[in-house]
């Protein structure tokens, strides 16, 4: 299907705060189709209690390689056939039925592309979701017109670098630094919804330490913006030899002076 070629296509919905009940309370969605037939988008930011790896068994889709995350959640899409699965990736491919949103963003409904992420040759950035959230032609800008919702530029890295979580006017996000990072401090690269910004991580920094980044978070009917809030997770290497080296490198006492532990 041709990409859709209107304003609101490849938008992000933010849920105003009159949007107080139900599924749309807090939502961000993604608008991934916006036409004379009406509008459709799925929600980003509601995970179930449904893993992804769980999904592809219930399926008989065992994987052949290992998942890059197959304890991702299934995210509750809408209120709109919450029995059918939708997988919004990075990248085109030869699948059934795919609807482009964007140059490198598309949504592909059919069972297809599961079963080439469990076979390791399907997208390699994705979300899944149960439902989708849809609206007749015109309704969707009359809820505009009624201040319901915020629309934002939407952006690759917010979709898949980003797990949002919206907080009023913040957002959190858990962001993984290596334990030299957390031990020597430095700089580390932060996706936000205006794109990726640097953030300086200081010495000896725990991890669960939350550090804010002011003004990028959601906008204020008011005007204000609010910020970003970052859970720092600190990450052990895999690799058992670049584990062992790193503990003998922190073990040093000089490099241990010098850092000031």
């Amino acid at each position: 299907m041709s990409l859709a070629d209107t304003p609101l296509t490849h938008q992000f919905l933010i849920a105003m705060p009159e949007l107080a009940d139900g599924i749309f309370h807090r939502a961000v969605i993604y608008l991934f189709r916006s036409d004379k037939d009406g509008s459709a988008g799925l929600i980003i930011n509601q995970p179930s209690e449904l893993l992804f790896g769980d999904l592809l068994a219930d399926l008989r889709l065992p994987p052949l390689k290992p998942l890059r995350r197959p304890d991702q959640p299934v995210l509750v899409g809408g209120p709109v056939h919450p029995e059918l699965g939708f997988v919004l990736h990075r990248g085109h491919g030869p699948w059934t039925s795919t609807m482009h949103s964007a140059a490198n963003i598309a949504v592909t409904h059919s069972r297809d592309v599961l079963d080439a992420i469990s076979q390791g040759h399907g997208p390699s950035d994705y979300l899944v979701s149960l439902g989708y959230a849809g609206w007749e032609p015109g309704q969707l800008e009359q809820e505009l017109a009624d201040n319901l919702w915020l629309p934002l530029p939407a952006n690759e890295s917010v979709l898949f670098d980003l797990p949002l979580v919206r907080d009023g006017d913040n957002i959190r996000i858990d962001l993984p630094i290596s334990l030299k990072e957390a031990v020597a401090g430095g700089k580390v690269k932060v996706p936000t919804v205006d794109g990726a910004v640097m953030l300086t991580v200081p010495p000896r920094t725990n991890s669960g330490a939350v550090l804010r980044i002011k003004g990028r978070g959601f906008t204020a009917k008011t005007g204000a913006r609010g910020d970003q809030l970052v859970t720092l997770m600190i990450h052990l290497p895999n690799d058992p030899a670049e584990l062992e080296r790193l503990s003998g490198v922190l073990s040093d006492s000089s490099v241990r002076e010098n850092m000031g532990v």
